[in-house]
Formats: structure tokens, sequence, C-alpha cells
């Protein structure tokens, strides 16, 4: 695999976003990241949300609903110590979750999805 920048405790939503929109080109899935955060899966219909803060998770919950309101499979992703309240905020929606792990060699490790 392909070595990445490495991704400390403090890396923002964009640059995992990033990791993560080159992860999926990797694996043969073409995703493009839009609106720093937000990674598009075009051919699953799906859009990964890469939150480094609850705050911008609170912040983007109308943007969350027109999504799902779009048809489209919406997965959370936020550092694994914003887990348990990533799930408060967005517990009415259908919305999975997923935390990363910061590992040493640069490229996030994602834990199992969860549904909110």
């Amino acid at each position: 695999m392909q070595s990445y920048e490495a991704v400390h405790s403090h890396s923002t939503g964009a640059e995992v976003a990033e990791i993560v929109q080159r992860l999926w080109a990797e694996s043969g899935e073409p995703a493009e990241v839009v609106s720093e955060e937000f990674v598009i899966l075009p051919r699953l219909g799906r859009v990964e949300c890469v939150f480094d803060a609850i705050g911008t998770l609170r912040n983007s919950r109308t943007t969350l609903t027109k999504l799902l309101d779009q048809g489209l499979d919406v997965l959370i992703l936020v550092p694994i110590r914003l887990l348990g309240t990533a799930h408060e905020e967005v517990r009415d929606m259908n919305i999975a979750l997923q935390g990363w792990i910061e590992g040493d060699t640069g490229i996030p490790r994602f834990v199992f999805p969860e549904q909110a």
C-alpha cells in the first residue's frame, strides 16, 4: 500500500477525507472529495462525511438531511473519542457512524460501522 502523510491527533476532517478518498481510489472505487469533508462515492450512492469536531457535525445536520432526502447512504467518520457523542447528535437520523484511530503508519484505522 502506498504511504500517506501522517494523520496526527489533531488532523482535520479535510485531511482524513483526502486519505479516505485515496483509499477508495486504490480499491478501484471512484470517489471525490467535495466541500473539504465530504467524500462522494457515486457508484455506491454513498457519501462519507468526515468530521473532526462535534460542532462541525452539529452544524452539518441540514446538509446531512438533504443527502438522506436524495436517497444517498450517509456514513459519518469521526475520531474514536467522539463516537459516543456523534451517536447522540444523529440518533434520529438513518445514518451509520464509524470511528477512526490514528495509527503509526499515517493511515487511519477504522472501526466497524455502527447504525446511529
